[in-house]
């Protein structure tokens, strides 16, 4: 299965109080056109889509032309998670009702079951593992009992979450993680 990833867009930047939108959108247009050249069964955006919680109008738009261009246009399924910049809540905007349509876009640490999407070898598993802040992460997961109790670190936090995704693997099914995270 061939994916194309890409993370850390941080649309609506600005550097030295210049707006990077206009050079966004001419890497953006090339990333499309390279969707639309590789032709991938996937396109997975690994987090920090936006630059902050509350993006400018201006990088919402410019989002939502490259995920329209890449879902209805070129018929590429995309897979986007929230990163620490991101406001999970309003990334996450409406991706129940999207989520039949091709982009599935996970927001909160516990959002169900992986995507499942498949080719001529079977079924590939995609576990959508949104940032884990350690404070969010204790509260989402109070109900897993006493490890959700000791989540003290990002790494404890990723760990509950990958055990996590380690249970709802389907079986025979191959698996790729998608995560936005500290890592060493």
């Amino acid at each position: 299965m061939r994916f194309l990833h890409s993370a850390d867009w941080h649309l609506g930047r600005t550097l030295h109080g210049t707006s990077l939108l206009e050079d966004q959108t001419w890497v953006l247009d090339e990333f499309v056109r390279l969707a639309a050249e590789v032709r991938p069964h996937a396109v997975l955006l690994a987090g920090d889509i936006f630059d902050r919680a509350v993006p400018p109008v201006a990088a919402v738009r410019l989002l939502d032309s490259v995920l329209t261009r890449l879902v209805r246009e070129l018929g590429i399924a995309v897979v986007m998670i929230a990163g620490n910049h991101d406001g999970p809540d309003r990334l996450a905007f409406g991706a129940e009702l999207l989520s039949g349509s091709g982009l599935t876009v996970r927001g909160a640490l516990d959002d169900g079951d992986p995507v499942l999407l498949h080719d001529e070898h079977g079924a590939v598993a995609i576990h959508a593992l949104p940032f884990a802040d350690p404070l969010l992460a204790r509260a989402a997961f109070s109900a897993e009992g006493e490890a959700a109790a000791e989540i003290a670190s990002h790494q404890a936090a990723l760990a509950l979450q990958i055990a996590r995704a380690r249970r709802r693997q389907p079986a025979g099914a191959r698996s790729v993680v998608l995560a936005h995270a500290f890592v060493a």
